[in-house]
C-alpha cells in the first residue's frame, strides 16, 4: 500500500519525502521530551550508539528509554515504533 502510493506520487510529479519529524504537540502525552529526541533519530535513521553520542547519554540509558517507549506503545521493535509513530499520525513528513 506505502510502496504504491510512493511510486504514484513519483508518477504524478509530487516532491519525494526528505525526512520525518516528530510533531511534539501530538506525542507530548505519550513521550517526555528526551523520548521524542530518541524518536526523531530513530525517524532519521540512527542506530542506538549514535543517538547516545548525539545526546550525551550513555548506550544503556538510551537502551533504557527505547525499552520504556517500546512498552508505552505496546511495540516489539524499534521499527515498529517508527512504523507506529507513522501510521497514528505523530510525524510529518518533509518533501524535497
Amino acid at each position: 500500500m506505502y510502496l504504491a502510493n510512493a511510486i504514484s506520487h513519483k508518477k504524478e510529479g509530487k516532491k519525494e519525502i526528505e525526512r520525518f519529524l516528530v510533531d511534539r504537540k501530538k506525542v507530548a502525552h505519550i513521550f517526555n521530551e528526551k523520548q521524542q529526541d530518541i524518536l526523531q533519530l530513530l525517524l532519521d535513521g540512527h542506530t542506538t550508539v549514535e543517538i547516545a553520542e548525539k545526546l550525551y547519554f550513555s548506550i544503556s540509558d538510551i537502551r533504557s528509554n527505547f525499552g520504556r517507549m517500546l512498552k508505552i506503545v505496546d511495540c516489539a521493535d524499534r521499527t515498529q515504533l517508527a512504523v507506529t509513530a507513522i501510521r497514528n499520525g505523530w510525524v510529518f513528513c518533509v518533501r524535497k
